[in-house]
């Protein structure tokens, strides 16, 4: 496994040991979660893909071989799920830590 993925695994692993601790569960709410993550994560995918294209940047095969539409890593794609997962999953534990009147 390469950094990139590693890096996005400890992003959710420690996002979620935090929301856990918290009892802070969005996943309930697949819906809403599904609602606010899917625009997002697919203008920003089709960005990079743009980008490729054009020669604006690229992904090299010997760091990151296994390609999703021939264009796009596997970690690029889930970067794109995992990265606003643990975004919105933060900004629920930090509502719930002050809510309980742990942060000032």
């Amino acid at each position: 496994m390469n950094t990139y993925l590693w890096g996005l695994l400890l992003s959710l692993l420690l996002s979620q040991a935090v929301a856990e601790r918290l009892g802070v569960k969005i996943y309930r709410q697949g819906k809403r979660l599904l609602l606010s993550m899917i625009p997002v994560s697919i203008l920003f995918l089709l960005w990079d893909v743009v980008a490729i294209v054009r020669g604006h940047w690229f992904f090299g095969n010997d760091m990151l071989p296994v390609r999703i539409l021939g264009l796009l890593p596997v970690e690029e794609v889930l970067f794109f799920i995992i990265i606003p997962y643990c975004s919105i999953n933060t900004y629920e534990c930090f509502r719930e830590i002050r809510r309980r009147g742990m942060l000032a």
